[in-house]
């Protein structure tokens, strides 16, 4: 990679990375409501769940920023961190805190149990007829 495409890289994911931590803010709309009504009561559920994905997913994403960063400045970045090969620039052009390519990045996903895998609550946070259990 050369300085200036370094430098191009740099930038994107500085860029990302402010941004990412712009929308820290989201935990202003954790603010639970208790509703008189279980309609309300379990949209404001589903509305805090989002939130807390969202925030999930921006913490994940901002902690993969960093690592590519990093991977920078040891010359690592555009390696896969599994198999060692280099990661098409195309992934990189679409995913440039990319740290395995698509192959290895798969197989990632299939152990963790997929990119949208399901993991039930536990059963004293499940809801009941009458609201969550406590």
């Amino acid at each position: 990679m050369s300085n200036l495409e370094t430098t191009q890289v740099r930038k994107q994911l500085e860029a990302k990375l402010n941004n990412l931590n712009d929308l820290h803010g989201r935990r202003g709309d954790l603010a639970a409501t208790q509703a008189h009504d279980e309609l309300d009561q379990a949209q404001s559920d589903i509305a805090i769940d989002q939130t807390v994905r969202a925030i999930n997913a921006d913490f994940e994403t901002t902690k993969e920023v960093r690592t590519a960063l990093s991977r920078i400045q040891t010359d690592d970045y555009g390696f896969c961190e599994e198999c060692g090969n280099r990661i098409p620039a195309r992934r990189l052009e679409a995913i440039p805190w990319a740290s395995r390519c698509a192959p290895c990045q798969s197989s990632h996903e299939e152990e963790l149990g997929g990119p949208w895998s399901f993991v039930p609550a536990p059963a004293s946070q499940r809801p009941t007829q009458r609201g969550w259990v406590l």
